[in-house]
């Protein structure tokens, strides 16, 4: 059965996450990077209310990876190779229409205490500009095209499943640009999977893997 992971604000009542396992070297900008909790569907908090992040900008001039958020997800709670495949939704939006960013995803398994990789599910997406961001909150896929097929990594009870999720950007510009995310798990729905909805609904993360 699939497994649904859904993206906690930083006012969850779980609050951050205690390990702070080291960003993705693809990342050319991980300035302001938060981390959040991954929850699982059947401790979803209705009470944690949709907001939006910061504006995480570049200013780099040339082709560049943003990280905004990594998810770290509690342990598994017993030893699984995960492999299928992941897709999810987020609304999101950049600041403007010149700043050509789309969806970039990180997915990798490290250990409780964050400081192993076991080993990176879903690597860098390095095509080119395609589904860019609109200018206001709308439904993008993540990773960009849908479910992508992941490296099959063997995780250990305990283990921890890692989600950095940011921007590409394709300007070539030195002025300021940002996007933002929309996280949160209040709707009584999830975002459907398009790439139009502006309705405010959960976004989320989904394996075709059953992990516990």
């Amino acid at each position: 059965m699939p497994t649904r992971l859904y993206l906690a604000t930083s006012n969850f009542a779980g609050g951050v996450p205690p390990i702070s396992p080291a960003f993705d070297a693809v990342w050319g900008n991980t300035t302001g990077a938060a981390r959040r909790w991954l929850i699982p569907s059947d401790v979803r908090d209705a009470t944690d209310l949709l907001g939006d992040t910061a504006d995480f900008a570049e200013t780099s001039g040339v082709t560049i990876d943003v990280l905004m958020v990594q998810f770290i997800s509690p342990g598994l709670l017993a030893p699984v190779t995960i492999g299928g495949t992941l897709k999810g939704q987020i609304r999101v939006r950049e600041s403007h229409a010149d700043a050509d960013m789309r969806a970039q995803v990180i997915a990798k398994v490290v250990s409780n205490d964050g400081a192993i990789v076991r080993g990176t599910l879903l690597g860098p997406d390095t095509g080119g500009l395609g589904s860019e961001f609109a200018t206001s909150l709308t439904n993008r896929r993540f990773p960009r095209g849908g479910a992508q097929s992941l490296s099959s990594v063997s995780a250990l009870a305990g283990d921890r499943i890692v989600i950095e999720v940011g921007y590409r950007a394709h300007n070539a510009l030195t002025s300021s640009r940002s996007a933002r995310l929309r996280v949160g798990q209040s709707a009584a729905a999830d975002l459907p999977e398009d790439e139009t909805t502006t309705t405010d609904l959960n976004p989320w993360f989904e394996f075709s893997d059953t992990l516990t």
